[in-house]
């Protein structure tokens, strides 16, 4: 069977329950489906579903969003890459200068030009501006299936989420049935593929490994406190790949921006972000739950606010900027 559109994807839902043309369980697949793509766009962010734009500012250092803007990956300015600041910092309202940040704000337009309901802008500004173009790198999420899109880019590449996805949603509807764990396996395996397939795209290039550091054991064999914690081996690589005891410490080195923590589930772990460079953006992602994450800068100087219970296939982005490491969502 065929899984291109919308129309084949509940079929197969259907089919996959063993309930084709049941009167009373098709009419929720479409909500079976929807909550699939609320936890999709939570946990993915790929580059699949990112898109560039050029917009316009006006002279006040305003724009308007895309309507598919998901989330913000990047701003720049004439090849310079903007930095984020909360509305209302006093960045926005030092005089003169270029403009090196950038703030989101939500406005309702309303009636006021036919379009209603609320459009995102966001604001950029440092002293005075006379306007000019931005480059944009944003997320569309994923865009929910219906009559008027009857594919996207997660369905178009990836059947197999949206399968899975949605068949682990039935069970809350449809009652207990023994298959809704594998789906729910299957599920997160299919995230936890798409994300490593992501990250070999965005830094494709050979490994390299090179130890570092050593590893304890979380105890002591007479039964004394357990030592402190440790940097684990680490390796130099695009992507680092480890897979620590639970309540170790895992140290990130100069220049690493991405780390993929495997293994089973864990009660508490910690990281510390590498040495910080202008502008540095880190990712972090899970193949399993852990309960008590800590975030901390090279000092050992924890991160607000803190990052808990992450994963499976979950993921964290944190940004240097002048005041330090902030958490980039």
């Amino acid at each position: 069977m065929a899984l291109s559109t919308y129309t084949d994807l509940r079929t197969a839902v259907l089919g996959w329950l063993a309930r084709p043309g049941d009167p009373l369980v098709a009419p929720a697949v479409p909500d079976m489906v929807r909550l699939f793509e609320a936890e999709a766009n939570r946990r993915l962010r790929t580059i699949d579903a990112e898109r560039h734009a050029v917009l316009t500012m006006d002279t006040n250092g305003f724009m308007v969003l895309p309507q598919d803007c998901w989330a913000i990956r990047s701003v720049a300015l004439n090849g310079l890459q903007l930095q984020f600041m909360p509305p209302g910092s006093e960045v926005f309202s030092q005089p003169g200068g270029s403009p090196r940040y950038y703030s989101l704000l939500g406005y309702n337009q309303g009636a006021e030009d036919g379009q209603g309901g609320q459009w995102l802008e966001f604001w950029l500004f440092v002293g005075p501006t006379a306007g000019g173009t931005i480059e944009l790198m944003y997320q569309v999420g994923v865009p929910p299936l219906g009559a008027t899109r009857p594919t996207n880019w997660l369905l178009e590449t990836h059947p197999d989420a949206y399968t899975f996805g949605t068949l682990a949603e039935a069970e809350l509807y449809i009652g207990h049935d023994e298959r809704a764990p594998m789906w729910l396996q299957r599920r997160d395996a299919v995230f936890a593929s798409i994300e490593a397939f992501d990250r070999k795209t965005r830094w494709a290039g050979p490994m390299q490994i090179r130890a570092h550091g050593i590893q304890t054991s979380a105890g002591s064999a007479s039964g004394g406190a357990a030592p402190a914690p440790v940097p684990l081996p680490v390796a130099e690589a695009a992507v680092r790949v480890v897979n620590p005891f639970s309540g170790a410490l895992v140290v990130m080195l100069a220049g690493e921006r991405a780390l993929y923590v495997a293994g089973g589930p864990r009660a508490a772990l910690t990281i510390w972000l590498p040495p910080a460079e202008p502008d540095m953006l880190v990712e972090i992602s899970f193949a399993n739950p852990v309960t008590a994450l800590t975030i901390a800068d090279a000092g050992a100087a924890p991160l607000s606010p803190p990052e808990n219970a992450y994963g499976p296939g979950a993921g964290l982005q944190f940004r240097y900027l002048e005041t330090g490491w902030v958490y980039w969502a």
